[in-house]
């Protein structure tokens, strides 16, 4: 297992996107039934919602905190692949990340939302929860 692209792509997909996240995770293994030999959890983008803000948490906490992502280990032997996957989705999992950020105190803000790119048969998918 290794990670397909480092910290740098995705710090500067985030740049480029001009948004700021609470969390990047780099994690290794899933329980996750949906992870099979052949299609893989790659980057995960989560918007918690933002409702809890107004009543649970402390003011200083900023919008970034409800943004959190975790770049996934991948087999080794689909790391090259997946990395040059990760060139174009990396940027639309960080635009969307932009959406949410500016989405806050909207409806869809309210509710938790997930982006989750899958690698599997050779493209990635996107899925949003």
């Amino acid at each position: 297992m290794s990670y397909p692209v480092g910290r740098d792509l995705v710090e500067r997909c985030l740049r480029d996107a001009a948004v700021v996240v609470g969390s990047l995770n780099f994690v290794v293994g899933t329980a996750d039934p949906r992870v099979t030999p052949v299609r893989n959890c790659v980057f995960e983008v989560y918007w918690f919602s933002d409702v809890h803000r107004r009543f649970a948490t402390s003011p200083a906490r900023t919008r970034a905190g409800f943004l959190f992502m975790r770049l996934w280990a991948v087999p080794s032997v689909r790391r090259r692949d997946i990395a040059q996957l990760l060139v174009d989705g990396l940027p639309i999992a960080c635009r969307w990340a932009a959406a949410a950020m500016s989405s806050a105190g909207t409806g869809w803000s309210a509710s938790e939302h997930v982006l989750t790119l899958w690698h599997a048969k050779q493209v990635l998918e996107i899925e949003e929860t």
